[in-house]
């Protein structure tokens, strides 16, 4: 047994109020307790995996419209590169 779980058994022992509650249920009952204690457990994990989700979610979204906008500048340095491109042939043949 590790050294954790061996802790965490006990913690358990340590708290005389619960195991006293625990060991006067019935083995149903504490089933039953269980149940609803993993329930609850797995309902708060998946709360928690939605709002990972939803998070992961925006910040994609953040970053697809950072991506848009920084291509749309691009676009904008193109064309204006291409302008200054004409431009400056127009001056290099006008020299000649």
């Amino acid at each position: 047994m590790s050294e954790e779980i061996k802790q965490e058994l006990s913690s358990i022992d340590d708290n005389h109020e619960l195991f006293s509650s625990l060991k006067n249920l019935s083995s149903e009952d504490r089933q039953l307790v269980f149940d609803g204690l993993t329930k609850t457990f797995f309902k708060y994990l998946n709360d928690i995996n939605n709002n990972l989700e939803l998070g992961t979610a925006a910040v994609q979204g953040n970053i697809f419209d950072i991506q848009k906008y920084l291509l749309s500048e691009i676009n904008d340095i193109k064309k204006s590169l291409f302008v200054l491109n004409a431009k400056l042939d127009q001056v290099l043949l006008n020299k000649n």
